[in-house]
């Protein structure tokens, strides 16, 4: 995604790591993957005589090592599950929910030329597509947490079946986290998708 003297904008990924986990009655283990998305959007206003480019700069929210970023995506993955002991003795998961919650910052230019805003709209397509490629690899995340905790076989102790599931959580973020990184090395930040803001002359 664009950024400060036309280079791409990077997406900070600040995933939030949950589990709630609640004992209940047997039951046959069932799954619950939910997705919520969100783009929220703040205002560039270009001063007369201004370009576009300076005021998405100093309206963006999303600041980093004094760098500014036009776009930004942060997804959080929670996790509960429900564990039960069984006849054998054995503690089962009888039930996991997993909710991905994917917030997306883009910005609406105001004021500037009919030069500027038609620069503006050819770069929030390509803007948006970079950033939803990286709430697809948070999604993704959620999809392979699901399957690692449907997974999981039964144990002797539900703490330790617990933990286990916890563990799988953490690691499961950790790696989608470093597949998100390599997605922005492989498209610069979105710049190889048209993800650029050009000043019009």
């Amino acid at each position: 995604m664009p950024a400060l003297l036309q280079k791409p904008a990077v997406r900070r990924l600040c995933p939030a790591l949950l589990a709630a986990l609640l004992v209940a009655a047997p039951q046959q283990a069932r799954a619950d993957l939910t997705e919520f998305v969100d783009e929220d959007y703040y205002t560039a206003t270009v001063t007369p005589g201004g370009t576009a480019l300076a005021a998405l700069n100093a309206a963006s929210p999303v600041k980093q090592d004094g760098k500014v970023f036009h776009g930004n995506t942060k997804w959080v993955i929670e996790w509960r599950i429900t564990t039960a002991m069984q006849p054998n003795g054995r503690c089962r998961i009888t039930k996991r929910t997993v909710m991905v919650t994917t917030t997306i910052t883009l910005p609406k230019l105001v004021g500037g030329t009919s030069k500027q805003q038609q620069a503006f709209e050819r770069f929030l397509p390509a803007l948006k597509t970079h950033e939803r490629g990286h709430h697809a690899i948070g999604k993704d995340a959620g999809l392979m947490l699901d399957w690692r905790l449907a997974a999981l076989p039964d144990m002797e102790d539900c703490k330790q079946l617990e933990a286990r599931a916890n563990e799988t959580g953490r690691k499961t973020i950790a790696e989608y986290a470093e597949r998100d990184r390599r997605y922005d090395a492989t498209t610069e930040h979105g710049k190889s998708q048209g993800a650029v803001f050009v000043e019009p002359g």
